[in-house]
């Protein structure tokens, strides 16, 4: 059941970020309220809250800035916690698909099921003919979800649904973007953020396939770094001041910078590479994910064009290189564009905070203004 407002939370590795949306009368989306928080060092580590009462004064510092006091929210599993599994089973009435969900479950996720919270949707009859039924799981460890509600509880608000990340990009695709150029098919939608990749392959509104890795911008910062030996910090700012993959390096470059100085030609360099390090690891990823999808259909479907969100798909020259590389429309996710800004005057400086990165949280707000 759709409601006309939505609250979504988004704990993640570098921000913490809140959002409301409203559904307009003329059916566009409406943002209301937005605010984020940068995630205190070493609140979260491995993928787990190591200090909840962190977490929750940076949300409640978020939530100050949004201007948003307690509420009924959706909020989501960060990192690789959440799992979800397409099954396939025989068709069978739905007290027993629940059984035998969990039965299969128990050969599917990497921890124990009686440690899980676990949901399931069933997605109609397989497109084969088979008799057979598809099955969406998710899955996630009883003791994460657990700590994500107490972070959200301790900051004043009520959860009432944990997601996955892959529902919410879905939502934000759906209702926030262009439609992808080119040949009607499969969408490939492509969360990169700073330390972990989100691979969801979506046909129509329905999800196909799903992949998430650690692999994220972080890790360039990481090598800059190492490299040039400065803290995270500076090492991040040296990547967003002068790192781009459109930058071609040999004799034309010392040319373009011949006027620069030595400190910054070194850092332009060392940044270009780590950036072209990452985004080798990238390419890889995508290509193994668009192959395997072509086995899952048969050599039957491609797809068709990439929706890329996250944080690091700001990187400079990102859009491009993946055009090029793989031969495929690819569009950036631009939610400031698309939403109709309903924020108070004196709040609408966050609008410039609104972009790539906030898609899966706007997603979760979408959930209860979407209804799915």
């Amino acid at each position: 059941m759709s409601r006309n407002m939505g609250i979504g939370i988004d704990i993640g590795g570098h921000s913490v970020r809140v959002a409301a949306v409203k559904k307009l009368a003329d059916g566009q989306i409406g943002l209301t309220h937005y605010g984020q928080a940068a995630t205190p060092s070493g609140a979260l580590e491995d993928g787990l809250i190591t200090n909840p009462s962190q977490l929750a004064e940076a949300l409640k510092e978020a939530s100050r800035t949004a201007g948003i006091k307690g509420g009924k929210v959706t909020t989501s599993l960060h990192g690789q916690g959440a799992l979800i599994r397409h099954l396939r089973l025989p068709d069978m009435p739905e007290e027993e698909l629940a059984e035998a969900v969990r039965w299969e479950a128990e050969g599917q996720l990497p921890f124990p099921v009686a440690d899980a919270v676990m949901d399931f949707a069933s997605l109609g009859p397989a497109e084969d003919e088979s008799g057979e039924v598809e099955v969406l799981l998710a899955a996630a460890p009883r003791k994460l979800v657990h700590q994500v509600l107490e972070v959200v509880e301790l900051a004043g608000f009520r959860p009432t649904a944990v997601d996955c990340a892959a529902f919410a990009l879905l939502r934000s695709a759906v209702a926030l973007r262009n439609p992808v150029e080119g040949p009607e098919g499969p969408v490939l939608l492509l969360d990169f953020g700073g330390s972990k990749l989100a691979l969801v392959i979506v046909r129509g509104e329905r999800i196909r396939f799903t992949r998430m890795t650690a692999l994220g911008g972080d890790l360039a910062t990481e090598r800059i770094a190492a490299d040039i030996g400065v803290a995270f910090a500076e090492a991040e700012q040296v990547k967003l001041g002068y790192g781009s993959l459109d930058m071609v390096v040999g004799d034309d470059e010392a040319q373009e910078f011949a006027g620069d100085d030595l400190e910054t030609i070194v850092n332009r360099q060392v940044a270009h590479q780590a950036l072209q390090d990452i985004y080798g690891d990238l390419l890889d990823e995508i290509r193994r994910s668009l192959d395997y999808y072509r086995v899952l259909t048969g050599w039957q479907e491609s797809v068709a064009g990439i929706v890329v969100s996250g944080g690091s798909a700001k990187i400079p020259g990102l859009v491009a290189a993946l055009n090029r590389d793989l031969g495929l429309p690819v569009e950036l996710l631009r939610p400031e564009t698309q939403l109709v800004s309903k924020l108070a005057k004196k709040r609408e400086a966050a609008l410039g905070n609104v972009d790539p990165a906030a898609a899966i949280c706007l997603g979760l707000a979408l959930r209860d203004v979407m209804g799915v």
